[in-house]
């Protein structure tokens, strides 16, 4: 197995490697991570006027979290697929600041299209992780409408909450659109560790093969 993950930035500020990981059973041909940019400049202590969230102990984690969107792409012969995942502001973030991210992803995956998508007549693009949004909300159909990914996750409880939080998305070139969508997804409860859940969020799974 090959994992990709973010790395630790080395900054007083962004502790944390995003959280993020990517594994595969052969190694990626290129991959990238990019910080959201509404985040505080890592060599700077973080203010709450940039933070933009609201005043509470949680917003200073959105800070040390280093969230961001992190790539991989996989080419053989003449297909390939690229994956991205991510893990967005959480709910008590500023709408400004869901929004800047929806857009910042919104144009990483334009970009990884138009970089990537002709070089293989076969090329499938999945973007996946925690967007503490649901799927319906505004900034993720923006998102959708502008990219032509298709949500092949339906709108189930992905969380301990009963929200829907979680999402995959798919994008097939030349082929799905939003009525012809491929696949199963399934929703399993997270794993428990001495009686104690591993995350707040279940564990969602895509199989694409399934048609």
């Amino acid at each position: 197995m090959h994992p990709i993950g973010v790395g630790k930035s080395g900054s007083y500020w962004t502790l944390l490697d995003s959280g993020l990981m990517l594994l595969a059973s052969e190694p990626a041909t290129e991959s990238g991570f990019q910080q959201y940019s509404n985040a505080v400049d890592s060599s700077q202590q973080p203010k709450k006027d940039q933070q933009s969230c609201t005043d509470r102990v949680e917003a200073g984690t959105e800070v040390l979290a280093n969230k961001g969107i992190l790539w991989a792409y996989w080419r053989e012969g003449d297909t390939a697929v690229v994956v991205v995942t991510t893990h967005t502001a959480a709910p008590w973030c500023s709408e400004q600041v869901k929004c800047a991210q929806a857009k910042q992803l919104e144009n990483t995956i334009i970009s990884l299209k138009e970089r990537f998508e002709e070089q293989t007549s076969a090329f499938e693009l999945y973007a996946t992780g925690d967007f503490n949004q649901t799927g319906d909300s505004e900034y993720l159909i923006r998102m959708t409408d502008s990219t032509g990914l298709v949500r092949v996750s339906e709108l189930i409880s992905t969380h301990h909450s009963d929200a829907s939080l979680d999402h995959v998305f798919r994008y097939v070139k030349g082929e799905e659109t939003a009525d012809q969508v491929t696949g199963t997804v399934m929703v399993h409860p997270t794993p428990m560790t001495s009686g104690i859940p591993l995350s707040d969020h279940y564990l969602v799974c895509y199989d694409a093969t399934q048609r």
